[in-house]
């Protein structure tokens, strides 16, 4: 159906939930004001649950491209305090907790194995070399 947006649409891949929680891993920065997950990073851990989404579909979620009626937690915080939104509830913020704790271990994972898999390229290629 036309008009269908967000959750509501058949072909949505995402809840609200996740763009949330793809909007935070996208704020996340470290120590040095760089951010911590790309745009490709965060798809990748969507990829590994096995959903089709490209780095450049979290980029339009992270820019608000799509999905940009969704106000992010601390515009959520400033709606709810103007009683313009219920609160969530103890229980969803603890799933959303869980479920970005769960992507991020799996990011970290996929950096890791991602590097351990290069090494062993790097290694593989050098063995095949022959010496002058």
């Amino acid at each position: 159906m036309a008009g269908n947006k967000g959750e509501r649409n058949g072909n949505s891949v995402f809840s609200k939930e996740q763009i949330l929680s793809i909007r935070r891993m996208a704020k996340e920065v470290n120590g040095y004001g760089q951010r911590v997950y790309s745009a490709g990073d965060i798809a990748r851990q969507y990829q590994a649950f096995g959903l089709a989404v490209s780095a450049e579909t979290i980029a339009r979620i992270i820019r608000r491209n799509t999905w940009g009626w969704i106000p992010d937690e601390d515009e959520e915080d400033a709606l709810v305090k103007t009683k313009m939104v219920a609160p969530l509830s103890p229980e969803m913020k603890m799933k959303i907790e869980a479920s970005q704790a769960r992507v991020l271990q799996l990011v970290e994972e996929g950096k890791k194995r991602d590097m351990e898999e290069g090494l062993d390229r790097l290694l593989k290629g050098g063995q095949e070399r022959e010496l002058p």
